[in-house]
């Protein structure tokens, strides 16, 4: 990853984080993909940034999530993986949930997300 891909994510990030909707949604590439794993009604691939936005929204609508905290971003050849934590909303209650988020980026955009979820069993719990 390029150090202007590193600094479109770190933008992204740091949108996301203080909650600048507009400035994430300008994030995402037209061709955005989004790749989940699980056995919940989000998982698969949702290609173009309409179909991701849609399934974020959904994930938005079920959990109140925001972003609590980065721990860390590692740029490899093409991706960056992302460590962080994400505050989600269950059944009234508030769980800090970490995440790993692969990142790509091109034309200044992000173009594509993986989910690795690090606790599988609760997100497709509360996803169904």
């Amino acid at each position: 990853m390029t150090d202007d891909e590193l600094a479109t994510l770190h933008r992204y990030l740091t949108a996301w984080g203080d909650g600048d909707v507009m400035t994430v949604l300008g994030s995402y590439h037209e061709r955005l993909e989004l790749r989940w794993p699980g056995t919940h009604r989000l998982s698969g691939t949702h290609a173009g940034r309409d179909a991701a936005v849609t399934a974020l929204a959904a994930l938005q609508a079920a959990t109140g999530r925001v972003l609590a905290e980065v721990r860390s971003i590692t740029p490899a050849d093409g991706f960056a993986d992302v460590e962080l934590v994400e505050r989600w909303t269950i059944d009234g209650s508030t769980v800090d949930l970490p995440r790993r988020l692969r990142f790509g980026v091109e034309d200044g955009l992000i173009a594509w997300c993986e989910v690795v979820e690090l606790e599988p069993d609760l997100v497709d719990r509360v996803l169904g």
